[in-house]
């Protein structure tokens, strides 16, 4: 076969476009510092390149935002924990210096107004936020844990469902002494005034008129309505002669008081049997809990019927990895702490007043307007007096002792949470720390599979280009000669 000039002359073009090829894309790897810049130069490596680039941007997704975002609510959640807890010690501590009986009136007012104040601050702490978002509420972080203004036009017809073991008996002084002045009178011992003790549980609010309904479930988990009478304040009558399968409900100090029939059904059922008071309350203080937050109620000026549900709000912090970050209202701020403090500021008045009568009376005896015979029967008066103030201090006195105890359980129960909360931080810690090293392993994949190895395509870089000068110089060799040269 016969080769001539034109043909060896197309050959050499061609391996030298196939050199430039070369050349060019050694070049465009030098610039880019990538293996490819198309897929179909290298499927294998495109399709890598995809899966490692999305692994990438997931934990830089968990890495950058989730975690971050979760650290921040924890780290908010425990300071507000924290404060709490500082609270309820300080308030434990207030019931102990009240619980030493040498304390007078004066210096229990004076506990009393540092442990309201604490109050105040407790459920305050329910209000804390995070970008904008209040951390103990649920789902609901637009909306504040308490009012922060008050609002008289607020109206909610309320289901509170509390258990018997939330029934406590109470004690009640009856027969207190009433002075007329103008015609003071002997009290006969049996009319003294006596302790009694009363199986009452408080609603979570004060300024409820009435109670719609009550009710309790029985053994077979059936709902039992309980016939309640509905007074406006406190009295003999209110708290003594309640119906025997009844209740009585005391607007005065939103306290609802069992009959001695119906007392000894709940507590037959167990501690753990459910009771449910169904009432209106309109107008709320500032500092007043929404309604929203413990129970089941209806928002009655928007027609809005919320439910109480566990709404537990959790960040997916790694592949198929939910962690917890929110604490509810419920979990750490307990409404029995403002009913111990309300019931605890009931009974100091009522020493208040008693210890007014008891001032009065004796003034009585010192004054020259009364008989020896009247100043008989103010002196009888003054001893049932007196009676009366024993037996309302050692009420106060007995407010302060239990107080000690349940709250220092309160602070154990808020103690558990934070503890918990603990444990959820350590947890994201740790899948922070192996999501960093995910982030680093995936990085280093990625950039082996896409990256060049700079020094290789340097030397096949210079190399093609010696190749590519060494073709032109053949072919510049060749194209000279012809067979004129041979003739």
């Amino acid at each position: 076969m016969r080769i001539t000039n034109s043909m060896m002359l197309n050959t050499n073009k061609s391996n030298i476009n196939a050199n430039k090829i070369t050349m060019d894309i050694l070049s465009t790897q030098l610039a880019t510092q990538k293996k490819i810049q198309k897929p179909s130069e290298d499927p294998i490596v495109a399709i890598r390149s995809l899966r490692l680039r999305k692994s990438v941007s997931e934990m830089e997704q968990f890495s950058d935002k989730n975690i971050k975002d979760a650290e921040s609510w924890l780290d908010v959640t425990e300071g507000s924990i924290k404060n709490m807890s500082e609270i309820l010690q300080n308030m434990y501590y207030d019931f102990t210096k009240g619980a030493n009986g040498e304390h007078g009136t004066s210096e229990r007012k004076k506990i009393l107004e540092d442990l309201d104040a604490l109050c105040k601050e407790y459920f305050a702490e329910g209000n804390s936020s995070y970008a904008g978002r209040t951390i103990f509420t649920g789902y609901k972080t637009d909306m504040n844990f308490t009012y922060l203004h008050g609002d008289a036009d607020a109206s909610f017809q309320i289901n509170e469902t509390f258990k018997v073991s939330d029934i406590n008996f109470n004690q009640y002084v009856s027969q207190r002494v009433t002075i007329d002045s103008a015609n003071p009178s002997a009290i006969p011992a049996p009319n003294t005034p006596q302790i009694n003790e009363i199986y009452s549980f408080s609603l979570a609010y004060t300024g409820v008129d009435s109670l719609n309904s009550l009710s309790y479930k029985d053994a077979n988990g059936n709902e039992v309505p309980i016939n309640i009478t509905n007074v406006a304040t406190s009295s003999d009558t209110a708290y003594l002669n309640v119906p025997a399968n009844g209740a009585v409900y005391i607007a005065e100090t939103s306290e609802i008081v069992f009959g001695a029939d119906l007392s000894k059904t709940l507590r037959d059922l167990g501690s753990n049997a459910e009771l449910k008071a169904n009432y209106d309350k309109k107008g709320f203080a500032t500092g007043d809990v929404n309604p929203v937050f413990y129970f089941d109620c209806v928002d009655l000026n928007n027609n809005v019927e919320y439910k109480k549900e566990d709404q537990a709000m959790e960040y997916q912090v790694t592949s198929n990895q939910y962690l917890k970050v929110n604490t509810q209202a419920e979990e750490v701020i307990y409404l029995n702490v403002e009913k111990d403090i309300r019931r605890l500021r009931n009974a100091l008045s009522d020493v208040e007043k008693v210890e007014d009568k008891v001032k009065q009376l004796e003034e009585m005896m010192e004054s020259t307007l009364y008989t020896d015979a009247q100043k008989k029967d103010i002196e009888s008066m003054l001893s049932a007096t007196n009676k009366e103030l024993d037996l309302a201090k050692s009420i106060v006195q007995d407010l302060f002792e239990g107080g000690i105890d349940d709250f220092q359980g309160y602070q154990d129960a808020v103690e558990v949470q934070k503890t918990d909360l603990g444990n959820r931080d350590s947890r994201l810690l740790m899948i922070k720390e192996r999501t960093s090293q995910q982030l680093t392993t995936f990085n280093e994949l990625l950039t082996n599979n896409e990256d060049i190895n700079l020094s290789d395509v340097i030397l096949n870089s210079t190399a093609a280009q010696y190749a590519y000068q060494l073709s032109l110089q053949a072919v510049g060799s060749i194209s000279g000669l012809s067979l004129l040269n041979y003739i």
